[in-house]
Order: structure tokens, then sequence, then C-alpha cells
């Protein structure tokens, strides 16, 4: 559990950051109530940049919360032999409003967001002088209101239910656009307002960010590109929304333009640097969060792997392992067995990191194989299918070899078979990357378990027609803790 520090600690860290500190210890955890004033004076762009760079590493404090917290409800894990139950109430789906997994994802998102809104409410009224100056303050306006957008769309898909299935009517959470302050007592926006807000950030950073990989400027820490938001990830972030409001036609508008400006698909030896070692090869990444030494680790803290002293808390599961087929690249990047004194176990590889730093690795946000996915999936319920059957076989080539192209029109699949093979290669491509369960959440399907520990057998179906289970399939809890400091904060119905 992440250490909760008040007010007085936190303006610390934020004047250390001012001063040019690089970044902020992992185990502070920012709540709303407890977040930043805008009463402090930042008066270069460098300072702006340091605030920047903070925004940047929160964000990828909050990748690792969504994706492993959303992974341990998935299919494509069981409880690992000898886990420390790290989990796995989330695993049984009998968790509450007092699980820990949550908490961190609410305040990890609005410590990051405080951040961008620092930047995007003080930043316009520096006063500045060199062209050099003003053309970098676009920038960094550009990419805090990006970031704003993808923390917000992160607390939306977890925190509120399916649009599609639910409306925009129902409670989403609040979306922030000013600076915290120590009396901040927010209330929960609707759906729809957190959308608009969404789709008004990203058509702000549209305008400001940089066009491509290769356009650099100078930037306090060592992020370089695709690890500094561009044009490219903006249009990746408005396809991913589109998908979960499942409007098709803006989806493949916004994935034609990610496509058109990023790597193109991965193969060979480039696809394999993405997941071996640390992570650091780029292949088809069009944005990543970075890692750093001694920061935030994908591979440890309970998320799978064995944490260097022989557990496995999360273990793969055979369905999917076996759902790949001869001649793919992937498994052996993916999976790995694990053996110890204490244990055996099937682990997952893509995660692992190198000995020396255990479990550290580049945490790929958004690739070019995501935005062919999700074409392929707006195509196939817009009834194209060969546009989404040439998508499909894409992804497949670049992964499989030798591969023939499914030809769906000769197979006379229906619309309903079509999505389920894009359903299955989504969750053999993007498996463990935070996709499987949230798949299954915005489309209102049920988890199916083929593979389970003897002791959590009765959890292996997770079914849509039991209520409590269809409740947590559906939507989190807003964290307790911040309900009980917070008397404008509605809980979500059920809990």
């Amino acid at each position: 559990m992440k250490l909760k520090f008040n007010i007085k600690i936190i303006f610390a860290l934020f004047l250390a950051t001012m001063l040019g500190c690089k970044t902020i210890d992992d185990s502070v955890d920012l709540q709303p109530t407890q977040l930043l004033s805008e009463d402090v004076a930042v008066s270069t762009v460098a300072n702006f940049q340091s605030i920047l760079l903070t925004a940047y590493e929160r964000l990828m404090v909050l990748q690792e919360d969504v994706i492993s917290t959303s992974d341990y409800g998935s299919d494509d894990v069981r409880v690992g032999n000898n886990s420390s139950n790290a989990g796995v109430q989330i695993y049984r789906f009998l968790f509450t409003s007092q699980e820990g997994d949550f908490g961190n994802i609410f305040f990890d998102a609005y410590s990051c967001i405080n951040m961008t809104n620092i930047i995007i409410n003080k930043l316009p009224t520096l006063n500045l002088v060199t062209a050099s100056d003003i053309t970098e303050r676009q920038r960094i306006m550009g990419e805090a209101y990006a970031i704003r957008a993808l923390a917000h769309f992160d607390l939306v898909r977890c925190f509120s239910r399916s649009y599609p299935l639910f409306g925009g009517g129902q409670l989403g959470v609040p979306y922030r656009t000013t600076p915290a302050n120590a009396l901040d007592q927010p209330k929960r926006n609707t759906v729809d307002e957190c959308y608009a807000g969404i789709f008004s950030d990203l058509a702000a950073a549209e305008t400001r960010v940089l066009q491509n990989f290769a356009a650099t400027s100078p930037l306090i820490g060592a992020l370089t590109p695709p690890s500094i938001i561009r044009k490219p990830a903006v249009h990746a972030i408005r396809a991913r929304v589109h998908q979960y409001r499942a409007e098709w036609a803006s989806a493949i508008a916004q994935a034609n333009l990610a496509i058109s400006l990023s790597p193109a698909l991965a193969t060979g030896a480039a696809y394999s640097a993405m997941w071996t070692g640390q992570g650091t090869g780029n292949g088809e990444v069009i944005f990543k969060s970075q890692s750093r030494q001694g920061g935030v680790a994908l591979g440890r803290s309970g998320y799978f792997t064995e944490a260097g002293n022989g557990q496995v808390q999360f273990a793969t599961t055979s369905d999917i392992r076996n759902s790949y087929t001869t001649g793919d690249a992937r498994p052996a990047l993916f999976f790995s067995v694990f053996t110890s004194i204490a244990v055996t176990d099937n682990i997952i590889q893509k995660h692992r990191g190198i000995s020396a730093d255990y479990g550290r690795v580049d945490i790929k946000v958004f690739r070019t194989s995501e935005m062919f996915l999700i074409r392929a999936e707006a195509n196939a319920n817009l009834g194209n299918t060969l546009l989404a059957q040439n998508d499909f076989n894409a992804v497949r080539t670049a992964r499989i070899s030798p591969y023939t192209d499914q030809n769906w029109v000769a197979l006379s699949l229906t619309q309903t078979q079509q999505l389920l093979r894009i359903m299955d290669e989504r969750r053999r491509e993007l498996a463990f990357e935070g996709h499987r369960f949230m798949d299954a959440r915005r489309l209102g399907l049920g988890i199916n378990r083929l593979d389970t520990r003897i002791a959590d057998g009765i959890y292996a179906n997770i079914l849509t027609t039991n209520a409590a289970q269809a409740l947590r399939l559906q939507v989190y809890p807003i964290p307790q803790l911040e309900v009980f400091n917070n008397p404008n904060m509605t809980q979500t119905s059920g809990y």
C-alpha cells in the first residue's frame, strides 16, 4: 500500500521538483484533496519542463496501476502456485471499495492531472521573450493537454460503466481542469461531461504537439520520443476513446491517422527488441512510458512474475499459451517457465526485465498493431468484411511465419464470428497490456477461466447473470477513503 502524505509534505515535494529534482518518490500517493495549490511560484520554462516530466512519471505509475489491476481480473492469468495473495480479491471478484489497488489508480491519476493543470493554467501567463521559449511553451502545453485527457480517460474506463451499454448520463469522475488546493471537494461529473473534456483536451493537444518522432526539443530528464507525446500518439488516444464509445467511423479515421504517422508493424528482431531485456526497443511503439532506474517496475510489485524471491503472484493460463499457432514469434517473448526451490510455474516473460534491475521495462501504452486491430474491429462492426480481414491478416503476417491469409468471405463468417476472431487476436497480440479485462467490460461479457488453481475453481466463471459479479465486471468502486474525506463524492451504486 502506498503511503498517504499530508499537505505540507506534498508542498515540499512539489517545491523540490521546481528546484530541479527529476522524480517524486514512488511511495508517495497524491490524493485529490491533498494536492498542490497554484500558489507556488514558477517563473521559467525550465520550471514547467520539470513539472511536465513529473506528469509523465505519474502517468507511468498510472499505466502500471491500470494494467496490473485490470489483468488481475482477466482470464489470461491464474493465481500463482505460491502466491502471497496479492491481488487475489480482484481475481476472485470479491473486492470492495477499500481495495488498495483502486485507490492507487484514483490517486495516481489525479496527481498526474494536477501537474498538467498547473502547466495549462499558469504557463500561458508567463512573460516570454525568445522565440524558442514561445515555441517550447506550445509544445509543453500540448503534451500537458494530451496527458490530462489520457489520465481522465483511464479514470472513466475504470470508475464508470461501458458507455455503449449504459450511456453518458451515468456518473463518471471529477474532471479536473484547475490546480487543486487543500479545500477541494470535487463532485463526480457525468460520463458525457468527462468525454466532452477529453475530446476538448485532445483537440487542444493536436494543435500544439510536435508532428513526428524525429522532432525533439529539450526536456529536463532523459525522456526521448516515443516517450514524449507527438501527434501520432494524440490520434492513437482518440482512436481508443472512440473504440470505447463504439463510434466506429471516428475510430477508423483516427486509427488511419495514427497508422500513417507511426512506425510500420514491427517484425523479426525489431519486434523482439520491444520485449527482450528492459524492452527499450521502439519497433512499432507510438507512445511508451519510459522506465528509469529505481523507478516503477511493471514486472515487480506483485505483478505476475516471480518477485526475485521465488514467489509467483500470478501465472499465465494454459488457454492463452495454447492459443498461439506454430510459427508465431510471440509465445517465446511473452511466456517462460520459472523454477526455484519453492515453485515451478508458467510466468510472464513480457515484463520480466533483466536480473540486474528485475521487472523494470518500458510500458508500451500505444502500438501500431493496436491501431490495426481497432480499425479491424470498427470495420467489422460496420460490415466492411474485406477491410477488417485485411487488418487482421496484416497483424498475423507480422507475427507468424509462414502465414496464409484468412479469407472471411470464402469462409462465410458472420459479423459475430469476425468480431470473435478479432477479439481473440487482440488477446494474443495485446496480452498482459491491460486490454483483455477492459474489452470484456466495454462489450458486456463475462470471464470464462479454463485454467485455475484448485482453490480458485469456484471463481472460474465470472457471470453477467450473477448480480454481485456483474457489478464488479462493470465498474470499480470509488476508493472509500475519498468518499470518507469528500462529502461531495458519491459512491457508485451497488457498492
